[in-house]
């Protein structure tokens, strides 16, 4: 008698930064000492008192910036909605799968719960395959590298078998054409878009500090502890 095939499980996991979406001290607390233990970390050793006097002391400055501005997130919230369109359109495109997969898409955060290295610890256990998804098209040591490194930590020498990141969103055409029709979107039927004037559109993104004012290299490059190597 033929035994039964055992279905192949596989996992989309949408991430993301993350951010605090009920705003109080306790909850930006364990966000902020996350972000120097996954980014901070990255450049150079910060000492453990150091960490909670820094963590506890943007945490406060936040809360007081935020509620003064009235400011929410909402980075989760999209997330979650874009984990859920993903999830639909696979859905939707079953019939192209073997009969014997299930997928299954999820959404984790680097800096609030549910974490990405904690959810892939649990993956792991219970998948054939997973695939990340950084939604930052973005690359840098501290967008798509935490992913990387978190996968690296929790996989080793497994994880070129066992997981794939999605990356090089920033040479994707598709994605510059979503991008144009969105901005254009919302600027139809402005008055900004009525002027006669030239219109210029600035790129912004957060910078690298590579030389110090002097002119000289970084003592640690970023996303690595080891000193840059000397121009002299």
């Amino acid at each position: 008698m033929d035994g039964a095939v055992k279905r192949k499980r596989y996992a989309v996991v949408v991430v993301t930064y993350g951010e605090v979406e009920k705003l109080t001290l306790r909850n930006l607390w364990p966000s902020s000492r996350r972000i120097l233990k996954v980014i901070t970390s990255q450049i150079v050793k910060v000492p453990r008192f150091l960490v909670y006097l820094i963590a506890d002391y943007r945490s406060i400055k936040h809360f007081i910036n935020w509620r003064l501005s009235g400011y929410r997130s909402s980075l989760q919230a999209i997330n979650r909605r874009q984990t859920a369109q993903l999830r639909q359109s696979l859905s939707t495109r079953a019939p192209e799968l073997p009969e014997d997969v299930d997928i299954d898409v999820l959404d984790a955060y680097y800096f609030v719960p549910p974490y990405l290295e904690d959810m892939l610890a649990g993956l792991k256990r219970e998948y054939d395959g997973i695939v990340v998804v950084p939604m930052i098209p973005v690359e840098s040591a501290f967008s798509c590298g935490v992913a990387c490194r978190m996968v690296e930590d929790t996989y080793g020498d497994t994880r070129y078998s066992s997981v794939r990141l999605m990356n090089r969103f920033w040479s994707d055409d598709a994605l510059h054409r979503i991008y144009v029709d969105h901005l254009f979107s919302k600027l139809e039927g402005s008055s900004f878009m009525e002027s006669r004037k030239k219109l210029g559109l600035v790129l912004v993104i957060h910078g690298t500090l590579v030389r110090d004012r002097a002119g000289n290299p970084r003592r640690c490059l970023p996303g690595s502890m080891k000193p840059a190597v000397s121009s002299k």
